[in-house]
């Protein structure tokens, strides 16, 4: 892979400090050697929250500084499909496809080598989450497409989805197991911590049936991707990350939440329902899939990470979380811009710009998997 052989040349410090190399750039992670990486399968994962035209149109007051042919479709969608070229990713990650670009736009990626699936948001939404890969380095055994919307349970009465799909590699180097790579997008109103909470449980224990690897406790690796709408310190993150979160301490409003069982989840005819009332309640949240991101967000305010300008502050929302101790190890990042390197290049409300087509940034990742070890994260 190229960005690893050119990653391999400069010292480690340089990728992490170096003032004067590019706004973005790739960043090494851990040590490793390139000559043991050419034995071993690696693949780029990217997500991207592209901006749903339709979101645009409908709000056109947070883009009131951008330049109106910056915010045009057919201009943007061509930074859009030239940057992720560009970026060249073995399986990418998509949040706001809107669905009528589906076959206008999004199909030239099928025409470069890649298979896509697609799910939009319920009820009259345009938009939904899209995940594609490379045919000649993956094959799709099965997917699953998520509604979180259940509206007889008032805090999940929206209509945002998820999906994933378990993906095999068709390398000869790594024996033929899959891993799980799911997307979503999260209920996007700041004060509403106690949905996107209740969508992140629900989309979890989907989850954990779907990347069941039949051993006791066992599970294929997952990388979850996506705009979780929320920041690094939020009780949503923290349940991700942590596993567990005590209900008590997060102010949540929610009181019918419910605990998704920490052991294998049995199996259901219908879909899977932490709410379901015969469950017992709990005053704590847990889950066993242990993820870890792949970005470092608990910096000082000003050198923190940021992903996109919402309202009038640049804020971390997107996320490509990965497994711990699981048989992924993380190679390489795609470095990501500061708050303060935003404020000083970028207006507020003037992304799209014209090198920022979406008013997100990217997220990308390499990793290696290799299914016959248990390696930890370089973390």
């Amino acid at each position: 892979m190229e960005d690893l052989r050119a990653l391999e040349q400069v010292p480690l410090q340089e990728t992490k400090k170096g003032k004067k190399r590019r706004f973005r750039r790739w960043e090494r992670i851990g040590k490793w050697d390139i000559h043991d990486i050419d034995e071993r399968f690696t693949f780029k994962i990217v997500s991207y929250n592209v901006l749903a035209q339709h979101l645009i149109e409908s709000q056109i007051f947070l883009y009131q500084n951008c330049s109106p042919q910056n915010l045009v479709w057919d201009i943007r969608s061509k930074r859009i499909f030239d940057e992720i070229v560009s970026l060249d990713p073995d399986i990418l990650c998509l949040q706001e496809v809107e669905e009528s670009h589906i076959e206008s736009f999004y199909s030239q990626f099928e025409d470069i080598g890649y298979t896509g699936v697609y799910k939009r948001r319920t009820g009259n939404e345009d938009d939904g989450c899209a995940i594609y890969f490379k045919n000649s380095v993956f094959h799709m055994e099965d997917h699953i497409l998520v509604e979180f919307c259940q509206e007889s349970y008032g805090i999940l009465s929206r209509h945002e989805v998820g999906l994933a799909v378990r993906l095999v590699p068709r390398d000869a180097r790594t024996p033929a197991m899959p891993l799980i790579v799911a997307t979503t997008r999260l209920y996007h109103f700041l004060r509403n911590d106690d949905v996107r909470l209740a969508q992140s449980q629900l989309f979890l224990a989907h989850l954990e049936r779907f990347a069941n690897n039949g051993c006791h406790l066992g599970y294929h690796p997952i990388i979850l991707c996506g705009d979780m709408s929320a920041s690094h310190n939020s009780s949503v993150i923290k349940f991700l990350t942590r596993g567990r979160i005590f209900v008590s301490k997060t102010k949540i409003k929610g009181s019918e939440i419910q605990n998704i069982n920490p052991e294998h989840p049995p199996e259901l005819d219908g879909p899977a329902n932490p709410w379901d009332q015969s469950l017992p309640f709990f005053s704590e949240l847990e889950h066993p899939l242990r993820f870890h991101s792949v970005y470092a967000h608990h910096k000082k305010k000003g050198n923190r990470e940021v992903t996109t300008f919402f309202r009038s502050s640049w804020n971390n929302f997107d996320y490509i979380f990965f497994n711990r101790d699981s048989r992924l190890r993380l190679l390489a990042r795609y470095r990501l811009p500061t708050e303060t390197e935003c404020r000083q290049r970028y207006r507020p409300h003037s992304v799209p710009n014209c090198k920022l087509p979406s008013s997100h940034f990217s997220l990308a990742a390499i990793f290696e998997y290799d299914p016959s070890t248990q390696t930890k994260s370089a973390y």
